[in-house]
């Protein structure tokens, strides 16, 4: 029924996505294989615990992370795959306390969380931890290490954790206190909490490159993972962000045919995560529920009464 108020705005009941897909210039691909190791790293994670409850370990699954992983690491090798998918599995279910759990403004508890992580990639063989988030990062991650992770890799992936639950840390408290950032802070915390820059680390590994730190201290190089990242996260700056990608890439220099070959396959992740976050978002539940088969019809959204949904932790033990 129209508002019968001239001064009252009436709730907008639906939005329109842009296409996001038909604009990315990069190809689309699903690593071979997805199955069964989707599956099985799924299994992994419930029988170790990390569900709450039932309705919340259905919610996890309907969000197909194994499919965000075969679209964004679509040319690891079986084994390094199955380890992406738990790592995948693993972020999204610390995401879930910290953002919409009992952790998103409880500022003590996410400190406790987030050290108990940090102590469980630094000692991922003798570490132990009642919490159960914590305990599946620290198996996965020590798997890893027994595969094969170069040096490099590792200190970057360790490095950028670090730096994503130093943000994570700060949103909680900005909802805690209630504080706003402008748009500039928010980017800048945004390329954190979106744990891309973990993601891309693990794409190193996935793909067991060994490239040179002068590559990564390039400024060019420096600015294609921004790009990537905000595309990833940001979505109203995809059309700047994939333009100014584009531009880096052509201007990179040589580093020699072997390591450019390996700068091939890494800038491969960051554009498989590009283009398979936009696809993967129209596949998944996590944000369109049961809505998703018509948003990637029509990419028009029916926005829905607000309903805040929380995910009561388990109990975070002292690190």
């Amino acid at each position: 029924m129209p508002c019968s108020n001239p001064n009252v705005v009436p709730e907008r009941e639906a939005f329109t996505l842009p296409d996001f897909v038909s604009a990315c210039p990069f190809p689309l691909a699903i690593n071979p294989h997805n199955q069964p190791a989707s599956s099985e790293s799924e299994k992994w994670l419930a029988e170790a615990g990390v569900h709450p409850n039932e309705p919340h370990k259905r919610a996890f699954r309907a969000c197909n992370f194994g499919l965000l992983t075969a679209m964004c690491y679509t040319s690891a090798d079986v084994e390094q795959f199955r380890i992406l998918c738990d790592f995948i599995n693993c972020l999204f279910a610390f995401d879930d306390l910290t953002d919409e759990g009992g952790l998103r403004k409880d500022d003590d508890g996410t400190k406790r969380a987030n050290q108990i992580v940090m102590n469980a990639l630094m000692d991922p063989f003798c570490y132990t931890t009642e919490f159960r988030v914590g305990e599946v990062i620290r198996d996965f991650w020590g798997r890893a290490i027994l595969i094969g992770c170069f040096e490099g890799t590792c200190r970057r992936f360790i490095e950028s954790t670090e730096l994503y639950l130093a943000a994570v840390h700060q949103q909680v408290e900005k909802r805690r206190t209630g504080a706003i950032p402008n748009l500039e802070d928010y980017i800048l915390l945004r390329r954190d909490t979106g744990a891309l820059k973990m993601c891309f680390a693990m794409g190193e590994f996935g793909l067991n490159l060994s490239i040179p730190d002068a590559v990564f201290e390039n400024d060019l190089m420096k600015t294609m993972q921004d790009c990537a990242n905000d595309v990833v996260v940001l979505s109203n700056l995809v059309f700047d962000r994939i333009e100014r990608y584009l531009n880096c890439k052509a201007k990179l220099p040589s580093y020699g045919a072997a390591v450019d070959k390996e700068i091939d396959s890494y800038m491969r992740v960051m554009e498989d995560w590009m283009r398979g976050g936009f696809d993967w978002s129209l596949e998944s539940h996590r944000y369109f529920g049961d809505q998703v088969s018509e948003v990637k019809a029509t990419l028009s959204v029916k926005l829905l009464p607000f309903e805040e949904k929380i995910v009561k932790p388990e109990l975070i033990p002292v690190a």
